[in-house]
């Protein structure tokens, strides 16, 4: 193929954010939104990841520490990532998988030394099918891609409950429990649960529960965003 048609045929690639044409460029983004989405660094929780004014473990971990024994994060839930993810979820951008993707393994690939597996969130057989796809196991794919680590349904959804979001507290930790299990034991030392944003972090606190009653020494998660700040609803 000829340097005229690969120009033609990059002229037609849009880029996933701005929808103008991608360009000549190593991300799968434009150069332009690249360097908009590199927001600068905030003090977090090692363990939850929600912005703190300190060093060190919040309040809540400390009183009542997760499963899972850390987390990274891209951004808080908030412009220009939110309504990137809306699109990515709900719009079924599926494209957008691979920016995120990318992202993270840039920022996050100095902690993968030892992660032996990137394990998604499963996602209900029927929720999937309204939606097209389940978004975290998109970003698992293309986090395999990049790192060479590999990437496992270790789970399954076996119960179709209400949203979380008309549950309480108490009612959303029953729902979780009747809604994943897992589909062997993994015989792993050290896994990172992959998905898109955390709120009050009940789902992947469920999913690392069973992974350490399983043998599981160490659970990570990386995430497109947190949350500012925990509320009743999401995952």
């Amino acid at each position: 193929m000829g340097p005229k048609i690969q120009k033609i045929l990059a002229s037609l690639v849009m880029c996933p954010v701005c929808m103008q044409p991608l360009g000549e460029t190593e991300h799968a983004c434009c150069q332009w939104c690249w360097q908009r989405l590199q927001l600068p660094q905030k003090t977090r929780c090692p363990q939850c990841a929600i912005e703190v004014t300190f060093d060190g473990l919040c309040g809540e971990c400390l009183s009542q520490p997760p499963y899972f024994d850390y987390s990274y994060c891209l951004s808080d839930f908030d412009w220009p990532y939110a309504a990137l993810i809306k699109k990515f979820k709900y719009q079924k951008q599926r494209s957008l998988a691979k920016l995120f993707a990318q992202q993270m393994w840039l920022q996050f690939s100095d902690y993968s030394y030892d992660v032996e597996q990137f394990v998604f969130v499963p996602m209900h057989w029927w929720k999937k099918h309204r939606r097209g796809f389940n978004q975290s196991q998109a970003l698992c794919q293309y986090l395999s891609q990049f790192s060479q680590i590999p990437t496992d349904a270790l789970f399954k959804s076996t119960f179709q409950t209400k949203s979380l979001a008309q549950l309480n507290a108490k009612q959303r930790q029953i729902a979780l429990i009747k809604r994943f299990s897992l589909r062997a034991k993994p015989k792993l030392k050290h896994i990172v649960l992959i998905d898109d944003v955390m709120t009050t972090g009940a789902t992947l606190n469920c999913l690392s529960k069973q992974l350490k009653a399983a043998g599981v020494q160490r659970v990570g998660v990386w995430l497109i965003a947190r949350t500012a700040k925990p509320n009743k609803t999401g995952t």
